[in-house]
């Protein structure tokens, strides 16, 4: 693939600082930077790599004082490096790109169920023997009913409402297969992660010939969203009447059928490695009741940080210095094509997760 690079920066005054009375000479100051890496070969859906750094204000003014210091129209010390303001970390609940792409084709296979039909049913005598099971234990009894509504009750209630919307999501799904059958395909984008990570930190804008430095405040949010396309591996519309392919959804959307995704979710156990993994996605992703292949699937990530500071005044050797708000804003974007696979991850536990993993102890204690 021919890769093509490209830059550009926007440059202002730097200002004067006199330093022991004497000028030093003014630079310019790059206030924003724009990278750009993506590829000219034909097509789309190819990797791109972009980002961008600016910062508006930190201009400090001080008239040239008793002890030869001063700044005019100076750009704080601080803001002569593009490091500043840098992105704060990746917050929780984003996968890696991975299980990001795992995730979203599990989501948008033609082939998924709205409603697990036959994982209910399998799951129904656990459902019984766990309503009829007592302790005169309260914390053990507690424990219980906690499991009995996460892994027997809310399931339950959870699909009978999806049911009501049964014709409705079969209505969907037909116009999806309608799609799938076209020459682009069934394409479909999905945001799989978002989240942001808030810090305070404690700036020293400038130490040279004035100190100053202010608390400030920076935000990012990531958001990571999967393009996937799917294409039919044979001609459907040879393949099944209209009447044969809507009952061939309507069992799609039902679950109606055992296979590998089937047989993992009834299996005990498997909600917990799949915390730690992502095979149950896998198995989703793989389900092909509609004969349909992944052709395309890319992992796009926007990364934005937004950093704020306070400005200053004051007076230093009986002359008014006075230091500008700073905003300083970074972005990144990327687009990676990524293959689904299983793979490990760790994130923390939910209240809800933290919830059952209690229940556990307590009933086993």
């Amino acid at each position: 693939m021919a890769q093509r690079d490209r830059s550009r920066s926007t440059t202002i005054d730097g200002g004067i600082r006199w330093q022991s009375g004497a000028p030093i000479a003014s630079v310019p100051i790059t206030n924003s930077s724009e990278s750009f890496t993506d590829f000219t070969d034909p097509g789309d859906c190819r990797p791109i790599a972009g980002a961008s750094w600016k910062f508006l204000g930190g201009i400090i003014n001080h008239p040239l004082d008793t002890a030869g210091t001063g700044f005019q129209s100076y750009v704080c010390d601080m803001l002569r490096s593009t490091v500043a303001g840098p992105h704060i970390g990746n917050p929780d609940g984003i996968p890696g790109d991975a299980a990001a792409a795992t995730t979203a084709a599990a989501r948008t296979n033609p082939s998924r169920p709205y409603v697990d039909v036959p994982v209910e049913l399998l799951q129904m005598g656990d459902l019984f023997r766990l309503v009829q099971t007592r302790s005169n234990s309260l914390i053990k009894e507690l424990g219980r009913e906690n499991l009995r509504y996460q892994f027997g009750i809310a399931p339950v209630v959870d699909d009978v409402f999806k049911l009501f919307h049964f014709n409705e999501q079969v209505d969907r799904r037909i116009q999806e297969v309608e799609r799938l059958k076209t020459q682009k395909g069934l394409r479909k984008t999905v945001t799989v992660g978002s989240g942001s990570l808030a810090s305070d930190v404690l700036w020293t804008q400038q130490s040279n010939g004035i100190f100053l430095s202010t608390r400030a405040r920076g935000n990012t949010v990531r958001t990571k969203r999967v393009h996937c396309r799917w294409t039919p591996t044979g001609d459907l519309s040879k393949m099944y009447t209209p009447a044969a392919m809507r009952r061939l959804i309507q069992r799609c959307v039902l679950g109606l059928t055992v296979d590998f995704s089937t047989v993992w979710q009834i299996v005990p156990w498997t909600w917990l490695i799949d915390w730690a993994t992502n095979v149950g996605d896998y198995l989703k992703a793989s389900r092909n009741m509609i004969p349909a292949s992944l052709t395309t699937c890319v992992v796009m990530t926007h990364t934005r940080t937004e950093w704020s500071a306070p400005g200053l005044s004051g007076t230093k050797n009986t002359k008014p210095y006075s230091l500008e708000p700073i905003q300083i804003i970074r972005d990144g974007k990327t687009r990676t094509t990524v293959s689904p696979s299983v793979t490990a991850q760790f994130p923390f536990l939910s209240g809800n997760q933290l919830g059952i993993l209690a229940s556990l102890a307590v009933t086993r204690a």
